[in-house]
């Protein structure tokens, strides 16, 4: 049996890049994430009380578990059942929304927020541009 590889896996830091909407390919995740890892993360990204309150985009949310589930089989890796449901969920639904938010963590634990989220939509965002998002 070959030796797992050393998994450090810094779910803080995949939560604040999956919340702010950094790019799916810049977002770093180990070769091997075992069940309880997955559900952590799961857990800290699209299942966090606050995105379902204020969604990140549908299309987003979906490249980023496909690529979870894609690491995890290329690497023959056990898959959480609920991944595979919330992947199919996303697949199966045709998100018409224009209004979607981006969330940005807070350092500083000591104030009562810990984030700050923006909304955006793409009929504000494109009217009279070129369709830039919040932060270009």
């Amino acid at each position: 049996m070959a030796a797992r590889e050393e998994t450090n896996l810094d779910i803080s830091l995949i939560k604040k890049q999956f919340l702010c909407g950094m790019q799916i390919d810049q977002i770093n995740l180990h070769k091997q994430i075992d069940i309880v890892q997955q559900r952590e993360i799961f857990n800290n990204t699209i299942n966090d009380k606050l995105v379902k309150k204020y969604p990140i985009k549908p299309a987003y949310q979906q490249e980023f578990l496909r690529k979870i589930v894609q690491n995890l089989e290329n690497n023959n890796e056990d898959i959480d059942d609920e991944l595979y449901e919330v992947l199919c969920k996303f697949l199966s639904t045709n998100d018409t929304s224009t209004t979607h938010y981006r969330h940005f963590l807070m350092k500083n634990h000591s104030q009562k927020v810990d984030r700050i989220i923006i909304k955006e939509s793409k009929s504000i965002i494109s009217e009279g541009t070129t369709g830039l998002c919040s932060w270009q």
